[in-house]
């Protein structure tokens, strides 16, 4: 891990953000953390993915910031032709380091112990009429 200690273990603060779906720092960093999602969807050919919804999201600062999201993802099948997958995503970890420390002192993410991510179906009846 990048600093040594990770913040996600034991004895670390995390405060809950409220309203996630509506915070735009929140909902930017959870768009880019979609990217490290890929390996969840198992579809016969590439299909963009896309941000449905910031479920729950916690955040520490240390460093710069740590967030540990929950995000519902869907495949982007109706411009790409491809099937249509929807899943909520758990344990989605991202640090969001000092923009000093990011290429062009930009925004920048750094994806935290994917294997511990957990994706699951949403069911279709869920969201078909």
């Amino acid at each position: 891990f990048l600093h040594g200690n990770s913040p996600f273990g034991p004895g670390h603060e995390f405060r809950t953000v409220p309203n996630p779906s509506n915070n735009f720092i929140v909902k930017q960093v959870a768009q880019e953390a979609v990217k490290f999602l890929y390996s969840q969807f198992d579809t016969s050919k590439v299909c963009p993915l896309h941000l449905k919804e910031v479920i729950r999201a916690k955040e520490s600062t240390n460093n710069g910031i740590y967030y540990d999201l929950e995000v519902q993802v869907e495949t982007n099948a109706a411009d790409f032709d491809c099937e249509f997958a929807m899943k909520n995503c758990v344990n989605v970890r991202v640090h969001q380091p000092l923009f000093n420390l990011c290429p062009g002192k930009k925004f920048c993410l750094l994806p935290i112990k994917l294997d511990e991510v957990e994706c699951i179906d949403v069911p279709q009846s869920k969201f078909r009429n």
